[in-house]
């Protein structure tokens, strides 16, 4: 498959400003951090530093060569709060600002750059505002309106909505009802809400069956093997709605506006929720969630991953680690 034939004229659009020198000096690629828009963005560094002088061989093929290489810099959420903190930002500005080992280009990747806490965007900023020459920034986001005003503006967006997928309609609204109801800060709760969201993943399972039941020339493993992928891909968006939920909980702690929530719509529902929680407590369910799916990926039972990523929460949800981040998100 072609870049083009995979990423359309997101693609195109890359290549023609490539081939121009005319190159924007930060782009917001927004898509899975870990999925398409890393891809886009393994591709893009591929595209600047794929050959080396001599234009003899591919000097990187995967992202593990990539995070050893001199004039490329990643940056992900490390700290406890799994945020993205300033002095993380200020020594990818100083590296951007750097000579390059090469003497070509130099790139910056910041993956879940929605997580940058708000001195860590405030950084940033500095760099966007005064970009070196022959630099590229990469924003790899899910949530671009996370991001300050500010940052939005100065970034070229590359939006992969081909990578979407679209909950039925039946099935959102059940998801919302669902959310709705909140749960309850203990293990019981905790595990009424993995049942309850088990059930509803159960009920798609058995829709998509039914919907899909093979051509007459397809054996019975290649129909499974389909329906089993659809059912993954549904399940994802499902978990990235709750995720987006409870984010908005977070934002909803600390009496953001109405207008940067996921969910408008419910957005008194949302802040009734809110008022049970403090802003770290907001914060680990959105961490926890982020962790069940990550467990998920790893072919856990969705049960076992909730009890697994949520409960210690429960336990020790008067911790202070991540207070901080809370306060500078």
């Amino acid at each position: 498959m072609s870049l083009v034939d995979k990423y359309g004229a997101a693609w195109e659009g890359f290549c023609h400003s490539l081939e121009s020198d005319r190159l924007s000096h930060a782009y917001m690629i927004v898509g899975s951090p870990r999925g398409i828009a890393q891809a886009f963005a393994l591709d893009v560094l591929r595209a600047l530093f794929g050959r080396d002088e001599a234009n003899t061989g591919i000097r990187f093929r995967d992202l593990a060569s990539t995070r050893s290489y001199p004039d490329v810099m990643w940056i992900e959420p490390q700290s406890k709060g799994r945020f993205i903190k300033v002095e993380e930002i200020r020594a990818l500005n100083a590296r951007i600002h750097q000579t390059s080992y090469s003497g070509g280009w130099k790139a910056g990747v910041i993956q879940y750059a929605d997580r940058m806490n708000e001195n860590a965007q405030n950084a940033f900023l500095k760099t966007l505002e005064e970009p070196p020459g022959k630099s590229v920034l990469l924003l790899l986001t899910d949530t671009p309106q996370s991001l300050l005003p500010t940052i939005f503006s100065r970034c070229q967006k590359i939006v992969l909505a081909r990578e979407q997928i679209q909950l039925d309609e039946t099935v959102q609204t059940r998801l919302r009802d669902f959310l709705r109801g909140g749960f309850s800060p203990d293990p019981l709760g905790t595990m009424q809400f993995a049942n309850g969201l088990s059930s509803l993943l159960g009920e798609v399972r058995k829709s998509i069956e039914e919907e899909d039941v093979g051509g007459e020339d397809e054996d019975e493993s290649t129909v499974k093997a389909r329906q089993a992928a659809r059912e993954l891909e549904v399940r994802g968006e499902m978990m990235r709605f709750v995720l987006r939920w409870q984010r908005d909980i977070l934002l909803a702690s600390r009496n953001l506006d109405q207008d940067v929530l996921h969910n408008p719509g419910d957005a008194e529902a949302i802040r009734k929720q809110a008022a049970t929680l403090d802003p770290v407590q907001a914060l680990r369910r959105v961490e926890a969630i982020d962790e069940v799916m990550r467990l998920l990926g790893r072919n856990v039972r969705l049960e076992t991953a909730f009890e697994y990523a949520l409960n210690p929460y429960v336990l020790a949800k008067s911790a202070k680690s991540g207070a901080a981040d809370v306060i500078q998100m």
